[in-house]
């Protein structure tokens, strides 16, 4: 993929990830700004950003048709994760999005990877699974008006658990707040939040008679330092970061 056919691929990606989640409420009018910056926080170096592998589908005019991006790796996950596929609206039905599936899974083996999945960050992906378990519900019903047997009990208590289980758990269709709310809980529990809160604070030895000045006294070397934490070279408060 050329640096220009990313770039249309960057904007068409974020101005969609923001429609859904605006479309799940769980964004507002932030929502381009927020997929944005977390597109940039995983390609930040594009389609050349190590780990990753962004590749384009063309027809026979050399017109890009498809997109697929794919992470070789993801924190706490096997093998590689398809993060977005997408066909042009006018070039779908014609076999383009088994090509490009066939193309990740080339390129995810050529790089030793063995398995690859479907990434289900996304909203829809949440009710896409709710709608292939509850469309098998009512065939188990028709089969259990025909005979009854343990089996189908065990298969239709087991589909309508999964059912109810992703209502509840995923809050599709507004229930316990909807999108917002579970966004909102993401982030409480593993955003920037939590991960200071999780932080223990520096241990600071306490100071020795004999030392001309110590750490965080305003007589040290370098200016006053901030409580609880030790002054950076030049006399000002250092700041950690971490991208995720």
């Amino acid at each position: 993929m050329t640096a220009g056919e990313f770039v249309a691929f960057r904007a068409e990606m974020i101005r969609e990830y923001a429609s859904e989640q605006v479309r799940a409420g769980s964004w507002g009018e932030e929502a381009e700004e927020l997929a944005a910056k977390q597109t940039d926080d995983l390609l930040p170096d594009g389609a050349e950003t190590p780990g990753m592998l962004v590749l384009a589908a063309e027809n026979a005019a050399g017109a890009v048709v498809g997109r697929v991006w794919v992470a070789l790796q993801w924190p706490g996950k096997i093998g590689a994760w398809i993060c977005q596929i997408e066909v042009v609206a006018e070039q779908r039905g014609r076999g383009y999005g088994r090509a490009l599936l066939r193309a990740a899974e080339e390129a995810t083996a050529a790089e030793g990877v063995e398995a690859i999945g479907l990434w289900l960050g996304r909203r829809w992906a949440e009710y896409l699974t709710f709608v292939a378990t509850v469309v098998f519900v009512p065939y188990e019903i028709y089969e259990l008006s025909k005979s009854v047997t343990a089996l189908k009990v065990l298969t239709l208590v087991i589909n309508l658990a999964i059912v109810v289980y992703l209502l509840v758990s995923k809050r599709l269709f507004g229930l316990r707040g909807g999108g917002r709310s579970e966004r909102a809980e993401y982030d409480t529990d593993v955003g920037w939040p939590a991960i200071e809160r999780a932080t223990p604070e520096p241990f600071l030895a306490p100071a020795s008679a004999h030392d001309p000045a110590a750490p965080g006294d305003p007589a040290a070397p370098g200016g006053a330092a901030a409580p609880g934490r030790p002054a950076a070279p030049g006399g000002t408060t250092g700041a950690s970061s971490t991208s995720i």
